[in-house]
């Protein structure tokens, strides 16, 4: 492994109080013709998923002359304002369309190259291309960027090596919105993977993921000054403990940030208590207005607002609903096994009300109740969480609770 740092420094984030950014969510088909596919990128007024082009409001499927080259599915598309960028592997070849028009096969730089992988990042409004001389080993590869959105293009001025200390034959992008990220292999395949700021003048390299080395996430997407990343979670950390807890966002910079430094997203209904496939988990896009989308297990969610902001005074209100932030050193005097015993729960009106047992912050749904039902149940150790359907606390019940509580006039 290699490691070149050069001032930096390590944040904590998060507070004494723990984590509080909390993100709802709803079941939101995908519109029209898109219903039941996976979205893998929201591009202006379009949607795109499973290789095919949407209106975003309405899904009706407006396709692309000639279909879309590579495959979206591994992350080659992109874009930026009305330009989508786009590679394959087999052959080499980066691609450009404009304003919805037909993609066409950019020209590499000097002949004998090729173009090994395109990026753009539209929230700095550039876009990134990997060149490859496969005529020429002596050659090493480059990477260009283009602030004209693919009509001109110039060297980025990053210094390309290969951490496992080889040649550096191909680069592949991997990230281009909060910084530069990129592997480098040579002829067998083997390398690294390499960090920089946009001057080049910070640098991480390593020969195995930074995820491995440094626990340093890689973020997927960035937004409003913040990022978020997958699996960021490190279990020595002191924060609640969400089975479904897959995101996480830092404020700070992502280049210093590590998996500790970032916060959780805490989330809030339906999505709380659905069943996802963790495999389904880190294809997760944005759509213009910030909002998460997922498909798993065939369910298609989507945050109600924008992630980078936090709908805490939506969902949590008092009656002990803080506890769902609480992690296991934070109950203060409250006792953590201090649960209301044996209690029965109406429901004289309203909607759907889902209820279930707070065992160590981790909610284990006892079911939903519905308008006119009843329902008993005993809870001596753990706390009993009464939440809305659209993800807001109603109440946390603990020892001293009434026992028997009608949920519609919560």
């Amino acid at each position: 492994m290699g490691l070149a740092l050069l001032g930096l420094s390590f944040l904590a984030c998060g507070g004494a109080d723990g984590p509080k950014h909390w993100v709802q969510w709803e079941r939101a088909p995908l519109p029209g013709d898109a219903e039941g596919l996976r979205a893998e990128l929201y591009c202006g007024d379009y949607l795109f998923a499973n290789g095919t082009r949407f209106d975003a409001e309405t899904g009706e499927e407006k396709p692309i002359s000639g279909g879309i080259p590579g495959s979206a599915l591994d992350g080659s598309l992109s874009c930026n304002g009305g330009s989508l960028f786009a590679f394959s592997r087999s052959p080499l070849v980066g691609y450009r369309s404009v304003d919805g028009q037909a993609f066409e096969a950019m020209e590499p730089p000097v002949e004998g190259s090729q173009i090994n992988s395109v990026l753009a990042s539209e929230a700095r409004g550039v876009v990134y291309r990997s060149i490859f001389y496969a005529s020429d080993p002596n050659l090493p590869a480059q990477i260009q960027i283009s602030q004209d959105n693919g009509e001109s293009w110039e060297s980025a001025g990053i210094s390309v090596f290969n951490p496992g200390g080889g040649a550096s034959r191909t680069v592949n992008l991997l990230h281009v919105d909060t910084m530069l990220a990129f592997a480098v292999l040579d002829e067998e395949r083997f390398g690294g993977e390499i960090r920089t700021d946009f001057e080049g003048k910070e640098l991480l390299s390593s020969v195995n993921s930074f995820d491995v080395d440094y626990a340093m996430p890689l973020p997927v997407m960035a937004r409003d000054g913040q990022a978020l990343a997958v699996d960021a979670w490190s279990p020595g950390l002191d924060q609640p403990e969400y089975g479904l807890q897959h995101y996480y966002k830092t404020d700070g910079d992502p280049f210093v940030m590590r998996a500790e430094d970032y916060e959780p997203l805490l989330h809030a209904g339906l999505f709380l208590w659905g069943v996802p496939a963790a495999n389904d988990m880190p294809r997760v896009v944005q759509d213009t207005q910030g909002r998460l989308v997922v498909l798993t297990d065939g369910v298609a969610y989507r945050s109600t607002h924008d992630w980078s902001l936090s709908s805490r005074d939506l969902v949590i209100q008092d009656k002990d609903c803080e506890r769902l932030e609480w992690s296991k050193e934070k109950f203060g005097d409250k006792a953590r096994e201090d649960g209301p015993g044996q209690v029965t729960l109406s429901h004289s009106g309203g909607e759907m009300v889902m209820v279930a047992v707070l065992v160590d912050n981790a909610p284990e749904w006892s079911g939903p109740l519905e308008e006119g039902e009843e329902m008993t149940l005993t809870s001596d150790e753990h706390p009993v969480l009464l939440m809305s359907e659209s993800g807001v606390c109603l109440e946390v019940l603990v020892a001293g609770e009434d026992t028997e509580v009608d949920v519609g006039s919560l």
